[in-house]
């Protein structure tokens, strides 16, 4: 994905960044989402930092906007669970920041890592902070259902050193994914990993019916299981405009080499299948010459004279405009 690419999702609507722990509205994760998002408008307060002054804020703040979507991180992903009723995307939710304070944060005072309007520039963490944390982590699930459970996506990062809260959060949010990163939320976790999230939800708010890309899961890899050259990039560009799907043999198993080498892209849009004919779809990406007769769609033959490469296949696909 390209850095100065911007898209056009949710134009017209709201979006609510909920920043983490000692941090502020002024942070550079919510400027950049406005960057990437110009139609869009990003609200990006500053969270009380009273615990538990942050919840009736955020609950106030969402009566009075009605946000399309929310989106949290670490404790803003705490809390942003809470909030029921809206489209929400928790990136390493802290769900137990009292028991963090004095292990992951030690005590003592903090500076604010960037501006807040109410010109606080310090943060003391004490025993009594953490306490009042915990009071409030106390309502972690509160009032869930299945429905609101179904309106969230929770994102954890493989190499996170401070929380892992994905068993506990997958528990009660099926749609919890894994991203190459570690806890904070880089410029690179955002545009690769919470942007085809982003994405989704879009999508399903606008009731849009883009077409249907299947993807070879051999076309993705060489002989030796390493991803073919540019073969990450193409999945996630054509994303960006089309439903896209691995498509892999049942006794494959390629999960965990999805998440590695693909990424958010591929979470929960693989179809294991050994009767790939009965596939219905716009287009599919094969090695397999055989699929030409069976598919009903377009069948793109990887490593034809036309195709030979992934970087000619997004030329193509370039060329249709997301048709």
């Amino acid at each position: 994905m390209d850095f100065k690419q911007t898209f056009d999702y949710f134009a017209g609507k709201k979006i609510l960044y909920v920043h983490g722990f000692g941090s502020s509205g002024a942070t550079h994760t919510a400027a950049l989402l406005q960057q990437k998002l110009p139609d869009a408008k990003v609200l990006h307060p500053d969270i009380p930092l009273m615990p538990a002054e942050q919840l009736p804020f955020l609950k106030a703040l969402c009566e009075a906007e009605q946000p399309d979507l929310i989106i949290g991180t670490s404790m803003g992903g705490m809390l942003v669970e809470k909030l029921r009723g809206f489209d929400r995307i928790c990136v390493n939710p802290a769900l137990h920041m009292g028991q963090t304070m004095g292990t992951s944060i030690k005590f003592g005072e903090y500076p604010i890592a960037t501006p807040r309007e109410d010109g606080v520039t310090k943060i003391n963490v004490t025993k009594a902070l953490a306490k009042e944390f915990d009071e409030v982590c106390a309502l972690n699930f509160e009032g869930l259902d299945s429905e609101d459970a179904a309106r969230v996506v929770g994102l954890f990062g493989t190499r996170d050193p401070f929380v892992n809260c994905f068993a506990e959060f997958s528990e009660h949010y099926p749609s919890s994914a894994y991203f190459e990163g570690e806890h904070r939320l880089t410029d690179e976790v955002l545009l690769h990993s919470v942007m085809p999230i982003v994405r989704r939800f879009w999508e399903h708010q606008a009731a849009l019916d883009s077409p249907a890309v299947f993807i070879d899961y051999a076309t993705l890899r060489d002989d030796y299981g390493k991803q073919r050259s540019s073969a990450r990039l193409a999945f996630e560009t054509l994303s960006q405009r089309y439903n896209v799907y691995c498509v892999a043999p049942q006794d494959a198993q390629p999960q965990q080499w999805l998440q590695e080498n693909i990424g958010v892209p591929a979470w929960n849009h693989l179809f294991l299948t050994n009767h790939r004919e009965r596939l219905y779809g716009d287009y599919l990406i094969t090695l397999d010459a055989r699929d030409e007769d069976t598919f009903l769609g377009t069948t793109l033959l990887f490593g034809s004279p036309q195709f030979k490469t992934w970087d000619a296949l997004l030329e193509y696909f370039d060329q249709l405009g997301g048709q």
